[in-house]
């Protein structure tokens, strides 16, 4: 898993609000982190990154791989009988852990690549 791929800003939404969150919820959650990571593009670079599809896709495998534990829950909501509500597990967490490990050594921004790229010949 890449450290900015949807799975992994899956993993993210989840740690960040410490509470079981639907599918919608983390999908909001997705959309707003990288509105706030593309902020400084101009608006024909914008798009949004994730479809419902695509989404629930990625909540399944991150499941399957035991990343994140999915739970039905009855409802009182006439219109919602049931959601079903996600929470990161300590695997995913670790996981977490390691991406961010990962993404802290790669240099960041021009003066990073210019300063601690290899020196000229």
């Amino acid at each position: 898993m890449k450290p900015n791929s949807i799975e992994a800003l899956a993993l993210e939404v989840l740690d960040f609000v410490h509470v079981p969150r639907t599918g919608f919820d983390i999908g909001i959650g997705i959309e707003l982190r990288r509105k706030l990571d593309n902020r400084h593009q101009h608006w024909w670079q914008r798009r949004s990154i994730v479809g419902v599809g695509t989404l629930y896709k990625v909540l399944h495998k991150l499941e399957r791989l035991s990343l994140i534990s999915g739970e039905w829950v009855e409802t009182p909501d006439e219109n919602y009988k049931r959601l079903r509500l996600y929470t990161l597990t300590p695997k995913g967490h670790e996981e977490l852990l390691r991406l961010r490990r990962e993404e802290e050594k790669k240099p960041k921004g021009f003066l990073n690549r210019f300063f601690f790229s290899k020196p000229l010949r």
